[in-house]
């Protein structure tokens, strides 16, 4: 090529490029000069010049200083020639991933102009959501596929992003087969070539937004469910309450391990005491059974108020009345007549009277 021509010997001279793995031209045998090129942001390479034969007698050496630096500069300027032409290519490859990426986004993707109105670019997925192709989208404007938003708020609403740098809201759009759905809308600005465009990315909301109302139906039915039981539960516990204060008989509570958890106002009255609080958390036995007529200590695991849980495994249990600081109890096993399970009933003056 061109190359050999600007040596003194063009007919016997040949030029090889080595770049990235690929040979350009023949390896020859003979004189040669050899310089590189590329590096850093490209592969490296190298470009040879050979005479294939020997050179004229008198010719002195074979390759001029002249020769170098041209074959140097020539090097120099094929490697800027691949450096840029490799950005080149990079930024389209860059360009077509970004243009598939934006085409087949889950979000529907438009750019607006905000004077006209006019859809400066769509991708595939906004087209598909609103059932136009292409350029029928392109032929339009935003008011075409506005369902919520009047043609005198649509300007405002477009000014508002704009002078906001974006917002976001839900809007309703309408399709091709004029039927609508709920959308949510993130706003951007956008700058091209000194204009400035308005940036939407959106999504079909309708789904999620049934499914959300759906839960809140479905929320609200349940904290209804829950007043209504907790209403009842507060009327129950009222009349019970009202029964047990209602009755002349001293009526009291306790666990498994025999303190007091309620008693009536009957039963307080009748053990002289003022306020539930006063017994609430005290020993059954050492309140109501605590001795014997000789005022010697009545054993707490004799005692009928220990019969409920002594005689459990025999269908065992506890009836009696109190009478102003008197305790009347009769504790009994059902079957006590054939296992011999006969409770022990102790007479206390005062306190408690078989």
């Amino acid at each position: 090529g061109r190359l050999p021509a600007a040596m003194r010997f063009p007919a016997i001279c040949r030029a090889c490029i080595e770049y990235d793995g690929n040979r350009y031209g023949e390896v020859w045998e003979g004189s040669s000069i050899r310089a590189e090129f590329g590096g850093e942001s490209i592969a490296r390479g190298q470009l040879t010049v050979t005479y294939t034969a020997a050179l004229p007698e008198g010719s002195g050496s074979d390759f001029l200083a002249e020769e170098k630096s041209l074959l140097e500069a020539i090097a120099i300027r094929l490697g800027s020639v691949i450096q840029r032409r490799t950005a080149q290519e990079a930024e389209r490859d860059t360009r077509a991933m970004v243009q598939a990426m934006v085409e087949e986004a889950p979000y529907g993707i438009y750019l607006v102009d905000p004077r006209s109105l006019k859809f400066v670019m769509v991708n595939a997925t906004a087209c598909r959501l609103l059932g136009y192709s292409k350029d029928q989208m392109m032929a339009m404007d935003l008011y075409g596929i506005q369902a919520a938003i009047s043609p005198q708020n649509l300007p405002l609403r477009v000014q508002e992003a704009m002078e906001a740098g974006g917002i976001e809201f839900e809007n309703r759009y309408r399709r091709s087969d004029a039927s609508e759905f709920d959308a949510h809308l993130n706003t951007g600005v956008l700058q091209l070539k000194g204009h400035d465009y308005m940036l939407v990315m959106w999504s079909d909301i309708t789904e999620k937004k049934r499914m959300s109302d759906e839960l809140e139906r479905h929320r609200d039915h349940l904290e209804q469910l829950v007043e209504e039981r907790t209403e009842a539960l507060a009327r129950t516990e009222e009349e019970v309450r009202l029964l047990l204060e209602s009755t002349s008989e001293g009526i009291f509570g306790m666990n498994t391990q025999g303190v007091i958890t309620f008693m009536n106002s009957a039963g307080l009255s009748m053990l002289g005491h003022g306020s539930a609080s006063d017994v609430i958390g005290q020993s059954s036995h050492a309140l109501l059974q605590h001795s014997h007529a000789d005022h010697s200590p009545f054993p707490a695991e004799e005692g009928a108020m220990r019969a409920p849980w002594r005689h459990r495994g025999c269908g065992g249990g506890v009836s009696g009345h109190h009478r102003a600081q008197a305790y009347r109890g009769n504790a009994q096993c059902r079957q006590g007549s054939r296992r011999g399970c006969q409770p022990k009933q102790e007479r206390v003056p005062g306190q408690y009277e078989p």
